[in-house]
């Protein structure tokens, strides 16, 4: 894939559009009062436009504000240096002659609060207008509103063919907020470790995307690569020394994604998945076969000390009101050969129905949990649910991932009152690692999924929800899981299709046109390839860097 020559962004993408059509074999509608390549994305709650082109000039263009929040007047320098790109980047084509216009000189910004605080009830809403004469305003209740309306206030901003930058289609009025508010990506941080570095550039194309939750699968069966203060004996399950997040690491990340208006909710899952953990505290788990079958051992007191330990830990660092105790895929056979496990489920009276002793071990973490964190709230996954532990409706969320019959689980959990983030889809819809080799598996819940499939699917919508039912559906994820995925191709299998999914998380549900949203996600490619971002085409065509 080349990139070719000096031409226009305008030009490029119009050109783009026209091999996406191609591709297609047929033409893509366009709204008649929008041109689908200047239109903001995801697609605003409520926008109307004109038809006068203003121009921006680099030298003296200003975002003004008087906030006083150190993280927003961060966001404003940031986006000044998006829009406003080196002089030498403007340089026209030979022959273009300029086209007169009238300039913008300002974009104000205003708040109604300088609170920081980012968690699951924060506002995201904002609103945006550009008119054809005069500053451009936005104003935002949050900070956080305010990072989401100049995101959109860039995608406004273009490259001329003659070197200038200008914003087609003033005036502009937007008026907009999110339809959901968990818009996720889960990154599997186990499998493979995942450098920093990698991690950053993920959060920076989330907020590029409206996107605002960084799922952080952290450890898993395979490697424990936390390097916890408090248990130093963990980061033996370690893949190696330096395949490792410090204390320091993780909470310079969370600062790192606050800065830009995505939340960071940590994910340790147990009790399955604990390989990783025996390793350094070989007494807390039954090692049992197969790596990704070796749970906790709920019976013996030491493994209750080594999480009330970790969790105090992690709750200092994590500041996000959501912490993930995962609960799913627990191997009980792994359990059955354990003589002292035997004894304790007799002393119980519990037979052989191991789903008691997931219940009795989900129950004292959530009262750990609760102790140790007494400022969040939980999620856990669907089993947890499904076996039937008693569960706290106001501090509890259920992650529903599993595809097959997962229409019927978000019914089922939203009508006994709990809230819901759905993970996945009834095909797989939400898992974008599939598709790319997943070993030997051959079925259908392993095959890729393009991202106009992503974007039809609403899981509130397709589980045919009540209103009340509805209102618990707090958000969903795609997920990154990472047993063929590392630093080197996360980015392609996470874009475009990563886009699609967010403007189905922000945008009215009635947007359900794949045809409409292709050449708006060709700009979304476009834009992202600007900013530096590895992100897959969605059909023949090429873009600028500008």
């Amino acid at each position: 894939f080349s990139f070719l020559g000096f031409f226009g962004f305008a030009m490029l993408v119009r050109t783009l559009l026209l091999l996406v059509v191609a591709s297609f074999c047929h033409s893509f509608p366009r709204p008649t009062y929008l041109s689908p390549e200047a239109t903001p994305f995801p697609f605003p709650r409520s926008v109307t436009n004109g038809t006068t082109t203003l121009l921006l000039d680099a030298a003296s263009f200003a975002i003004t504000t008087t906030s006083q929040s150190a993280l927003l007047q961060q966001r404003i320098a940031m986006y000044k240096t998006t829009i406003l790109p080196q002089q030498s980047a403007l340089t026209p084509l030979a022959g273009a002659a300029p086209s007169p216009s009238s300039t913008l000189k300002t974009l104000s910004v205003a708040v109604g609060s300088d609170s920081e605080m980012l968690n699951d009830t924060t506002d995201e809403s904002y609103t945006l207008t550009v008119p054809v004469a005069g500053d451009a305003h936005l104003f935002a209740p949050t900070i956080y509103g305010a990072m989401h309306g100049l995101e959109t206030f860039s995608q406004l901003v273009e490259r001329t063919l003659e070197g200038q930058l200008q914003l087609r289609g003033c005036p502009w009025s937007v008026t907009d907020r999110p339809r959901f508010a968990h818009r996720g990506v889960l990154v599997d941080t186990s499998r493979h470790y995942i450098p920093l570095a990698t991690l950053r550039t993920v959060i920076d194309e989330m907020a590029q995307n409206k996107l605002n939750v960084f799922h952080w699968h952290m450890v898993d069966a395979e490697s424990f690569p936390f390097n916890s203060s408090s248990l130093p004996l963990f980061v033996k399950g370690a893949y190696s020394k330096t395949a490792v997040y410090s204390p320091q690491d993780v909470a310079a990340l969370v600062q790192y994604a606050k800065a830009r208006g995505v939340r960071v909710m940590a994910e340790f899952d147990t009790p399955g998945h604990a390989a990783s953990w025996g390793v350094g505290y070989p007494a807390i788990t039954n090692p049992c076969g197969f790596i990704e079958n070796t749970p906790l051992d709920p019976t013996v007191n030491e493994t209750y000390s080594v999480l009330q330990t970790l969790l105090g830990e992690l709750g200092t660092l994590f500041s996000d009101s959501l912490f993930h105790l995962g609960g799913d895929e627990v191997a009980y056979h792994c359990w059955e050969n354990v003589p002292h496990i035997v004894q304790f489920m007799k002393d119980h009276g519990w037979g052989s129905d191991y789903s008691r002793l997931q219940q009795y071990y989900e129950s004292q973490l959530l009262a750990l949990a609760k102790k140790q964190m007494p400022d969040k709230q939980f999620v856990i996954y669907q089993e947890v649910f499904d076996n039937g532990v008693r569960l706290p409706a106001a501090d509890v969320v259920v992650d529903v991932w599993k595809s097959g019959g997962i229409l019927e689980e978000i019914a089922a959990v939203t009508k006994q009152g709990y809230r819901v983030v759905v993970a996945n889809g009834p095909n797989g819809e939400y898992y974008l690692n599939d598709g790319f080799g997943n070993g030997d598996c051959t079925s259908a819940g392993c095959l890729y999924v393009p991202w106009t499939v992503v974007y039809m699917y609403d899981p509130v919508i397709s589980a045919g929800l009540q209103p009340a039912q509805a209102e618990l559906v707090v958000g969903a994820e795609v997920s990154l899981w990472a047993e063929e995925i590392n630093q080197f191709n996360l980015e392609e299998k996470l874009w475009p299709r990563g886009a699609a999914f967010a403007e189905r998380m922000w945008s009215e549900s009635s947007l359900q046109d794949t045809d409409e949203l292709a050449p708006r996600l060709a700009r979304v490619y476009c834009k992202m390839l600007a900013r530096g971002a590895h992100v897959s085409p969605i059909g023949p065509g090429t873009c600028e860097h500008w």
